[in-house]
């Protein structure tokens, strides 16, 4: 390639990545204007946690007021409420939750953007050459017009903190094993699973790396965790909150396996015209914008199931069925690395991986927005590519995050194939690849 080529691909490529980021900006300031729905609910139960109110299982009442007025929450027979976020997340979100509800949805965009950028720097942190950064760009880019991307911007979800916190625990890992570095891994780690319980299962595969660190950069990690653990449990409140947490998971996987069996008291939440900063009007304006047409796909694997059988799959058969893949992926993964040391890299790549298997096979409907959190095994593989790298995961992972883009559908649960290509590129290229993962 001579230079004319390469300075022609290079403003190609300019081109892309500035026109791209600037239209996806506008896009998604214009879908934060058809209300966030998503995002209300974590709001209000962090208000509820706030003012000594288990959030799990509340009801809006007129004689409440707006404070925790929710129009998504109510108009059913659920005995719970919509609010499914971890107490821990409430707490996260507290320093927000007073201001008015339209305001905090501009303030989660900047920080979904935020969260984004950050990732992007530790994956340019990482990068060892120019067409490793490239190759970031290109992801973080391309991946802003998914539905994924889109699908969280536009309900105002939280799973972009799941690849956020994982790249940081990662990128710590990564770096020199000081004492204060270890602290910070360790408030990541169990920030993690307090933010999202299943996260458990990502750090698990680290123990497999655990022999590179000495003692004393272990427990700097493990008693920053603990501590976090313990805060979070001590007082009668939290406590109470976690378990009735517990129990609302319960109730809604129940009601998305047999909703037919919800058969309680109906909740009628009245439509507000304008409170905190919504109009009504204006929402219903907005969701005129022409360039992003609503996706409600769900990318479960009983969902796949019931389309193709006909068959509704039990939790306890998905549970098998989840913890057998996970079995049997770690066992291929062990097997094709016996000759080689395993790298941080690779290990971080498994332990992602086997984390979206618990979420792929969730008994709750998963949307498109919980596809959000292949982003940070996307930026962390393209900030390692090589030339060598399986085809397959240097045409897949394209491929996937373009099927799961497309704004209109070739064939049935094309968004929701997109995502499960993009599993299966990366899980190629881990299996695959021993040499180019030995980073």
């Amino acid at each position: 390639m001579n230079f004319r080529i390469s300075k022609a691909y290079i403003i190609i490529f300019g081109l892309f990545c500035i026109l791209g980021v600037s239209w996806s900006v506008y896009r998604d300031i214009q879908l934060r204007k058809q209300f966030p729905g998503d995002l209300r609910n974590r709001v209000v139960g962090s208000r509820l946690q706030m003012d000594g109110i288990s959030p799990y299982f509340y009801h809006w009442k007129p004689s409440d007021g707006l404070r925790y007025y929710d129009w998504n929450n109510g108009n059913n027979r659920l005995e719970v409420s919509n609010i499914t976020a971890t107490p821990f997340f409430h707490q996260l979100i507290s320093p927000v939750a007073g201001f008015s509800q339209y305001n905090i949805s501009i303030i989660w965009l900047v920080l979904c953007y935020l969260m984004l950028i950050v990732m992007v720097i530790l994956a340019f942190r990482l990068c060892q050459t120019g067409y490793q950064q490239a190759a970031v760009l290109f992801i973080a880019v391309l991946f802003l017009f998914s539905y994924a991307w889109t699908g969280h911007v536009v309900n105002g979800q939280m799973y972009l903190v799941i690849p956020f916190l994982s790249f940081g625990f990662y990128f710590i890992l990564a770096s020199k094993p000081l004492l204060i570095n270890g602290m910070f891994a360790g408030v990541l780690a169990a920030s993690l699973v307090l933010v999202r319980p299943t996260t458990i299962i990502f750090l698990v595969p680290f123990l497999l790396v655990a022999k590179n660190f000495n003692l004393k950069y272990k427990l700097s990690i493990i008693m920053p965790a603990l501590f976090l653990f313990l805060v979070s449990f001590a007082t009668s409140p939290s406590r109470e909150y976690w378990n009735d947490y517990r129990l609302a998971v319960q109730e809604h996987v129940k009601a998305h396996q047999t909703p037919d069996a919800v058969t309680g008291v109906f909740h009628a939440v009245p439509t507000i015209n304008k409170w905190e900063g919504w109009d009504m009007e204006k929402i219903i304006e907005a969701q005129k914008f022409p360039y992003y047409k609503n996706n409600d796909a769900n990318g479960n694997v009983f969902v796949f199931i019931n389309h193709i059988l006909h068959l509704r799959t039990p939790v306890w058969l998905l549970t098998v069925m989840c913890l057998v893949s996970i079995g049997l992926f770690s066992f291929m993964f062990y097997k094709s690395n016996t000759a080689v040391n395993l790298s941080l890299y690779s290990v971080a790549i498994l332990a992602f991986l086997l984390y979206m298997l618990t979420d792929l096979f969730s008994p709750v409907h998963r949307f498109q927005y919980n596809a959000s959190q292949w982003i940070f095994p996307l930026l962390l593989t393209a900030s390692g590519w090589r030339s060598r790298m399986n085809k397959l995961f240097v045409l897949g992972v394209p491929t996937g995050i373009v099927l799961n883009s497309l704004p209109f559908s070739m064939f049935r649960m094309q968004h929701s194939i997109g995502e499960y290509i993009v599993f299966f590129s990366l899980a190629a290229l881990l299996l695959t690849n021993k040499t180019v993962l030995s980073r």
